[in-house]
């Protein structure tokens, strides 16, 4: 038997444009932190990491579409797309500028695609 596990014990779902995406946001300091992770990972990975950084800043990691709590995809998963969810996402939750970006692997190349089409962030 397969146990479902409940995202309500780890963070929060928020909507975009139909998509459901899982958040998880921690800390309250003045800085803010977008995690992206690697392609093929889930934002747990991160969330050793994210507490730490939880101490002197705001932290997010979410799930891109696909993975971990979020839904499915519907697009495909290029760049552009990824780096406009992103911003949809930041936006929703209401991030206010400047966002402090780490990324992993091919989370780097969405965070370099966000940079180019956001470059004020």
């Amino acid at each position: 038997m397969i146990k479902k596990i409940d995202y309500k014990n780890y963070g929060e779902l928020t909507t975009v444009h139909n998509d459901t995406y899982f958040y998880r946001k921690t800390g309250t300091g003045p800085q803010t932190i977008l995690i992206q992770p690697a392609w093929g990972s889930p934002s747990a990975e991160w969330w050793g990491i994210q507490d730490k950084l939880s101490e002197f800043a705001t932290v997010i990691t979410y799930d891109r579409l696909g993975y971990g709590f979020s839904s499915a995809s519907k697009k495909p998963r290029t760049p552009a797309i990824v780096s406009l969810e992103m911003n949809e996402i930041l936006l929703k939750l209401g991030i206010q500028n400047p966002v402090l970006f780490i990324g992993n692997s091919l989370g780097c190349l969405y965070i370099r695609a966000f940079m180019i089409k956001y470059p004020d962030s």
